[in-house]
Order: C-alpha cells, then sequence, then structure tokens
C-alpha cells in the first residue's frame, strides 16, 4: 500500500480527505508538487498515466453517445421522408410544387444521405487511439529530457560534433545542451517504436524488449500506423514486422485486410501503454540511477495501488510480477507490499484458489504486524485479523485509518463483525460514523460544486452586447 501522502486516485479522493484530516495537517498539492520536481521520471510516468486515463474515460463516454447522437438523427430523418413520401404520394405526377418545399425535401435527402454514410463512433474511436500514441510520445521525450536534465554528463556519450561557429550562437552551456537534448528527442521521435528501444538499449546498456507483451505492443504500434496511413489496410510492412518481433499472426489476417479496433482491443490497448511506459520508465531510472533505487520502488508500488484501487486487476498483476521479479531490491517491506498487492489482485481476477498457495510461498512470521494482519485477511482469518488489527493501534508502519477505509486488503473483511469491534476498540468510534461523515462531506462538496455550475449558467443568459 502507498503511504498516506500520496494522491491515491481522483475518484475517491473527498473520503480519503475526510478520514485524513484527523491524521495530517500535511498539503497533498506541496507533496504532489515536491514529488514531480525531485523524480522527474516518475512525474514522467505519472502524467502519461493520467492521459491514458483521460482516454480511455473519453471512450467509455463519447463512443457511445456518438452512436446514440447517429441513431437518434437517423431515426429523425427517417421520420422525415416518411413524411415526405406520404405527401408526395398524394400529388398528382403533373403537380408543380413550391420551390420551398422542393429545397427541402432535397436538403432532407441529402441528410440522410451524409448519415447513413457517417461513421462517427469509429471516428471518434480512431482519433482517442491514435492520441494513445501521442501521448507515448510525449512521454518518451519527457524521460529522455529528465534523465539527461538531472544527470547531464550523459551528453558526453552523444558524439556530437558542433562548429565553433554553432556554440557562439548560444549565451550559455545550458541553452546550447537545450538545443542538442531537442535534437536528439526529435531524431528519436522519427525513428519506428522497434528502433527506439534498440537505441535507447544501446544507449544504456539495457535490455529493454525481453517482456512477454512486447510483440503486442510492436503490433499495437503497427496498427496504428496503418489505421493514419492506409485505413487499417493490413500491407506487407505489417506483416513484416510484426513477425519479426515474435508476433503470432492469424492465419486468416493477410494483405489488404482492413483491421479494426473495438471495445475490447482499444481498451487492452490503453492497459498494454500503461505497462509498457512504467515498464520502460522504471528499468531505465533503476539503471541510470541506482541511489533511488527505493525511491523508484515506492513509486512503483503507489502505481501498482492505484491500478489495485481502480481494479485494474489484469494490470495489476502484469506490474506486480515485474515488480516482485526484479533482482535488485532496496526495501524488502516495498516487495512485500506488492506480493500482498498482487495476491489481492488474484483474489478478485477470479483465482483465489492461487491466493494461498503464492504467499505460503513467503515467511511472514518476521515481519512486521502490518502484514502479518494482511497475511490473515488475505487467508479470511479473521479472528487472527482482528487480534492483529488491536495490536497495530491507531498508526501502524504501514495501515493507518485511512488504509482501512481504502485500501482493497480490507474490502471483506470491514464487513465482518471481528472488523467491527476491532475498530471501534482502536480509533474510539465505531467504522460506520466515520463511514457516514465521509459521506456527508462528498455530498456537501457535490452540492457546492453544483451550486458553482448554477452561477457559470447565469453567464450565458445574460445580456452580452457590451461584451
Amino acid at each position: 500500500m502507498a503511504k498516506e501522502i500520496e494522491p491515491l486516485g481522483i475518484e475517491r479522493f473527498p473520503i480519503r480527505l475526510v478520514i485524513m484530516a484527523k491524521q495530517t495537517k500535511t498539503s497533498l498539492a506541496q507533496k504532489r508538487v515536491s514529488r514531480k520536481s525531485k523524480y522527474p521520471i516518475a512525474a514522467a510516468i505519472d502524467r502519461f498515466i493520467h492521459r491514458v486515463r483521460d482516454t480511455s474515460l473519453s471512450a467509455h463516454t463519447f463512443i457511445p453517445l456518438a452512436a446514440q447522437i447517429r441513431k437518434q438523427q437517423s431515426e429523425k430523418l427517417g421520420k422525415e421522408i416518411e413524411k415526405i413520401k406520404v405527401s408526395l404520394e398524394h400529388e398528382p405526377d403533373d403537380s408543380i410544387l413550391e420551390s420551398k418545399e422542393i429545397e427541402k425535401t432535397y436538403q432532407t435527402l441529402r441528410m440522410a444521405e451524409r448519415i447513413s454514410s457517417s461513421k462517427l463512433p469509429q471516428t471518434v474511436e480512431r482519433s482517442l487511439f491514435l492520441g494513445l500514441f501521442s501521448a507515448f510520445d510525449v512521454f518518451t521525450g519527457d524521460l529522455i529530457s529528465a534523465i539527461y536534465d538531472k544527470k547531464p554528463e550523459l551528453f558526453n556519450s552523444m558524439g556530437k560534433t558542433i562548429s565553433v561557429a554553432e556554440i557562439l550562437k548560444y549565451s550559455s552551456i545550458n541553452d546550447l545542451k537545450k538545443v542538442i537534448l531537442n535534437d536528439k528527442i526529435e531524431t528519436f521521435r522519427r525513428n519506428s517504436y522497434v528502433e527506439q528501444f534498440k537505441e535507447l538499449e544501446s544507449d544504456f546498456d539495457i535490455k529493454l524488449r525481453e517482456f512477454p507483451h512486447w510483440p503486442n505492443f510492436v503490433e499495437c504500434a503497427q496498427r496504428r500506423n496503418i489505421l493514419m496511413h492506409s485505413d487499417g489496410i493490413v500491407s506487407e510492412q505489417y506483416l513484416k514486422v510484426c513477425q519479426d518481433e515474435g508476433y503470432k499472426i492469424p492465419s486468416d489476417l493477410i494483405t489488404g485486410t482492413q483491421l479494426k479496433l473495438g471495445a475490447e482491443y482499444f481498451f487492452s490497448s490503453c492497459d498494454l501503454m500503461i505497462e509498457i511506459a512504467v515498464k520502460l520508465g522504471q528499468t531505465l531510472w533503476r539503471k541510470v540511477f541506482p541511489e533511488e533505487l527505493e525511491d523508484a520502488e515506492s513509486h512503483l508500488t503507489k502505481v501498482i495501488y492505484d491500478c489495485l484501487e481502480r481494479e485494474k486487476w489484469k494490470l495489476t498483476l502484469i506490474l506486480g510480477e515485474f515488480s516482485i521479479n526484479q533482482k535488485k531490491s532496496g526495501k524488502e517491506i516495498n516487495k512485500r507490499i506488492d506480493i500482498i498487492n498482487y495476491s489481492i489482485a488474484l483474489k478478485y481476477s477470479e483465482q483465489k484458489d492461487k491466493v494461498r498457495s503464492f504467499l505460503s510461498k513467503y515467511d511472514w512470521s518476521s515481519q512486521v504486524n502490518d502484514l502479518k494482519l494482511a497475511e490473515a485477511v488475505m487467508l479470511e482469518d479473521y479472528d487472527k485479523a482482528a487480534e492483529v488489527m488491536i495490536k497495530i493501534g491507531k498508526q501502524g508502519e504501514l495501515v493507518t485509518r485511512t488504509g482501512y477505509h481504502i485500501w482493497p486488503l480490507f474490502r471483506e473483511f470491514r464487513a465482518t463483525k471481528q472488523f467491527a469491534q476491532a475498530y471501534q476498540k482502536v480509533y474510539d468510534v465505531p467504522f460506520i460514523t466515520d463511514l457516514k461523515e465521509a459521506t456527508n462531506s462528498v455530498q456537501t462538496q457535490l452540492a457546492e460544486g453544483m451550486q458553482k455550475d448554477i452561477e457559470g449558467n447565469k453567464f450565458s443568459q445574460t445580456d452580452n452586447s457590451l461584451t
């Protein structure tokens, strides 16, 4: 679980804030800013994740809306055409119609023809999909900038020759470095994604493509290319690049086939892009700045927790496995947290039968009480969990009052008598009382937001002749 000072999701932020207000006076905004300034790679990863989440939410919202709009327009025009047909059937063949009536008929027919050819939902879907790669291009630029800005000695390895005349154009070495770095990033972006990863491997002497979903990423990028340049028509290049990178192409997929997206492919691509960015950013972070290993671990734990809190079970398992299998580790407790979060994802991704055997691979007897609590909860030994909860008290190494409210670990435990009794004994207040307070606070915030919307709408109702 992430530390309590970290914002772990906008959707549940008000509830978190209500409980946290009882524990800390630290400004969340200040913590967020300081983290970004100190760990630019973490900031780059976070920005990209939020861009992908925005894209995913936009798809959930606007693609169905586009389909609904198209359906409504079709139904409306269908009724208009039916009225025109009925009207024309009552007119003799030698009738002379008014010009306005004729023009209205043709206008309706033109609109109907246009709507029947419209692919509004598909256009929105494709635009959002292409936007994933625009965001990824921004991310790789941010990542490279973060590395070179924080470790300027890397400029020495570029091997770039600059004339004296060119150097004299700039007022400082820093200005010159910015230009050189921008040129490197622009050149980097013009390459294919396969070439980009090969370049990063060469620059930092590290393997970046040896993970199971690399072929899927290559296929996704190639699909992006053919959607952008050839309306999704499969080309020889698409087939060759995918095959060269280990992607298993279906036997019925041949040159000339038109590929589409669809909801399943679209949303799995969103998760895939997050996976790629996190693994790429984390791997380079640990390689280039080994002294920040514990900070990189903490950030990865936070990302995994965010996925867990949003019930992205599959992505949690992928990133959790990546974290657990790291050869070098800093704090053992970070790894243990990821093990617990991984087991939670197993439980809620219909793999509950694997939880006990997975946890049994690790010794929990020597761990802090917080982790013993987590093990007991995962094994559904709620009597033991309540005992450990009381031992931990108001503030543990990991678990706090907030954690009992928001950590998915306690999802089922929260609904037991053992939990209710232990919570009241620890905090001298029933759990439901805190839950009511959080609910009332969120309701108040929602009402205040609605009032602001009402005030804002008044501007549209005023006379704008003087503006």
